[in-house]
């Protein structure tokens, strides 16, 4: 028993016991064990159980885990020696001397591999890994300590991370050697929750994650006979490998920060202010910029005025269903973010609210004042307002559908007889809290001349972003900013500004909560090559013991853990049947078993998207004068044609989807191929050759 690192225990972890007799480091470790096949506790349960203890230990030592990668060839799992008749085993144990069989091929040393960093690759990589130790008594013989459950005894293994000190962050970084790690050098940090909290060596931490041991058993011959032993052994989690290097990181050693009452930017109201509002709103941004920049920037060249009278009406249809689509998106966000004010924001919510109605604002603190601000500031520009109200006003003209066009009134105000438009974001926010019932039970397409493509959408439009007149839609940002934002090139950035601007108004007119759970971890990526490091140490439980806590083993040899696509993982083999026939005649064969569920709504989606083809789709990225909108009508439901109709049930062949996939990602490899010059890694192709006895 090593008493100086023990000093005050009589019990020992020790690596398992048929790997004793080596390294002294290696004797106190426990092992990692590697396995590449799915039936790895079959495989050691059958090496344990082996007569003869040479041949144990070999198998064994070959399981140890090493670096290793796909291209210098997988060992295959050692398979266990034959197993001895009951006759051989107590002639053995009667003479004292261990039975030997003939296992030449199962002991035989292991070449000395080149020397890689251990690391542990995935199941789908197909590998398993189990940690394995002893824990024995420490008197002479070191026999298995046995657990007392009465007591609430129990043994389990912890995963630990080693981060580098302050003392190993210049320079290049010193990585663990295979036998210890420096303790100046790298700092231990146990998983607690969803975090790292740094922890001792010699201590389990409080809350520290458990993962579960279990026993394996065998006997072991000796000079008095036979003897039971037990090692435990456990499944080191890899696939929680992602869990692990996005935890947050507690170092202990650093003080507290003094709570100063400010946000955090990931707090968990900031995130969905992000995720509902801001983010959705600059996408919205962001596309009608793109429209703007590749269709309204270019004027057609005059060939002749009947070419000009049908790119004018093409322009028109185009920029009537941007106008749709994006109202539809902005009604959301401004749905969303009414609820999120109302909740986060109440003062600031009942200003809006008042500010609306034309009423006096409520009390509110400086920092939610400032953010109301950047509110109120938002207003639709009068050139987006009147491109808006006239071309509502024109597509109303053309189509009076459920409400006669009054000759009489100018086609801004025949538009807003159809529509109200709210020229201030607080009146937005109004109008579509009151709408969200509305909103939530919508199904149809939104257009916005027709009664039922009216039906059941709000009664109200406020563009938050526009595709013809972007640069007035409304930007939140206080007004005393904004002469600066109007500075900002290119002219869509100022709109991002803004909205930036209006999260870090938000945050600081949030109050503290500091109990609420973070939606999305923004902590800075690791580095892999410092902080992909990890050992693991078995743990025995004693919790009636009070003078002793928790024993912990020595760590094992530090490891990485391989992502799912890591360069030298190995392959779990995937073979993928085609048909063997591809004529007409052999493709009907197969059964159309895979059934799709369609709703109306989405049956008209896709039948207006089967009418599109691939010159369609092309056309319609490429510029003026090559350029074509796509054409896929109004996108109604199929009921529209047929109203006893509620969806649709389509069946394919799997077998022709298949083969169509192959031929896609094949000219989608070698049309990307100029940009990424993957082609010589995509494939390799054998042919099938006929056997020689002339057989397919």
């Amino acid at each position: 028993m090593d008493r100086a690192r023990f000093p005050h225990h009589d019990s020992v972890w020790q690596a398992p016991a048929p790997l004793w007799g080596g390294a002294r480091e290696r004797t106190l470790r426990p092992a990692l064990l590697r396995f590449a096949d799915d039936d790895f506790m079959e495989r050691i349960a059958a090496i344990l159980a082996q007569p003869d203890s040479a041949a144990r230990t070999a198998a064994l030592a070959a399981l140890q885990a090493r670096g290793e990668t796909w291209r210098d060839g997988m060992p295959a799992t050692p398979k266990p020696a034959p197993a001895a008749s009951p006759l051989a085993r107590r002639i053995a144990a009667r003479i004292g001397k261990p039975l030997r069989l003939n296992v030449q091929a199962e002991a035989r040393e292991v070449a000395a591999p080149v020397e890689r960093p251990l690391k542990l690759f995935q199941p789908a990589h197909q590998r398993y890994y189990l940690v394995g130790a002893s824990l024995v008594c420490g008197v002479p013989g070191l026999p298995d300590r046995a657990l007392d459950s009465a007591k609430k005894e129990a043994v389990r293994f912890v995963v630990r991370r080693l981060l580098p000190t302050t003392a190993n962050t210049a320079g290049v970084f010193a990585k663990p050697t295979h036998t210890t790690y420096d303790p100046q050098q790298w700092q231990e940090y146990a998983w607690v929750g969803a975090r790292w909290v740094a922890a001792a060596s010699d201590a389990a931490a409080d809350g520290e994650e458990m993962l579960p041991l279990f026993p394996l058993a065998w006997r072991e011959a000796g000079p008095a006979g036979e003897r039971p032993r037990r090692m435990w052994a456990g499944l080191v989690p890899v696939g929680k490998r992602e869990a692990y290097l996005g935890g947050a990181i507690d170092d202990a050693a650093a003080p507290p920060a003094p709570d100063s009452g400010a946000v955090e930017d990931d707090d968990a109201r900031l995130t969905l202010l992000r995720k509902t509002v801001t983010g959705p709103w600059r996408q919205l941004i962001e596309q009608g910029w793109a429209h703007y920049n590749r269709h309204e920037r270019i004027s057609p060249v005059a060939v002749d005025q009947k070419f000009l009278d049908d790119e004018e009406g093409r322009s028109t249809l185009a920029r009537r269903r941007l106008r749709e689509s994006m109202q539809i998106g902005g009604w959301y966000v401004l749905t969303d973010f009414a609820g999120w004010l109302a909740a986060e924001l109440p003062n600031v919510w009942q200003g809006v609210r008042a500010r609306a109605a034309g009423t006096a604002l409520p009390a509110m603190s400086a920092a939610e004042r400032a953010f109301f601000d950047a509110l109120d500031a938002a207003q639709v520009g009068g050139g987006l307002a009147n491109s808006l109200a006239e071309a509502v006003g024109n597509a109303y003209q053309a189509n009076p559908e459920g409400l006669a066009y009054d000759a009489g009134k100018s086609v801004s105000e025949n538009a807003r007889r159809l529509f109200a438009m709210p020229s201030s974001l607080c009146a937005a926010l109004v109008a579509a809290d009151a709408a969200r019932s509305v909103l939530e039970a919508a199904s149809g397409v939104f257009a916005w001349t027709g009664l039922a493509a009216r039906r059941g959408w709000p009664g109200f439009l406020y563009p938050l972003a526009d595709g013809v007149v972007p640069t007035d839609a409304p930007l939140p940002m206080p007004l005393v900013e904004q002469d600066a934002a109007f500075q900002i090139s290119p002219l869509e950035r100022r709109h991002f500004r803004a909205l930036n601007r209006l999260v870090e108004l938000a945050a600081a007119a949030l109050p503290a909560a500091p109990d609420r759970a973070k939606l999305l971890n923004v902590t800075a990526p690791p580095r892999l090559d410092a902080e992909n490091w990890f050992v693991i140490r078995c743990v025995y439980l004693k919790p009636e013991c009070f003078k002793h806590g928790a024993l912990l083993s020595a760590p094992t040899e530090a490891f990485q853990l391989a992502s799912f696509f890591d360069p030298d993982a190995p392959a779990r083999p995937i073979r993928i049947g085609l048909p063997v026939d591809t004529s007409a005649a052999g493709l009907r064969k197969f059964d159309k078993n895979t059934a799709f569920v369609m709703s109306d709504l989405l049956c008209g989606q896709v039948a207006r998207a089967k009418g599109l083809g691939l010159i369609d789709l092309v056309r319609s990225v490429l510029p003026w004068p090559l350029h074509k909108d796509l054409d896929v009508g109004d996108m109604g439901p199929c009921s529209k044609n047929d109203p006893n109709q509620l969806g649709m049930i389509c069946s394919l062949s799997i077998p022709i989807i298949t083969l169509c996939a192959l031929i896609l990602l094949l000219v989608m490899v070698a049309l990307l191929d100029m940009i990424f010059a993957w082609l010589p890694f995509f494939a390799i192709c054998f042919p099938i050759l006929k056997k020689k006895g002339g057989g397919s």
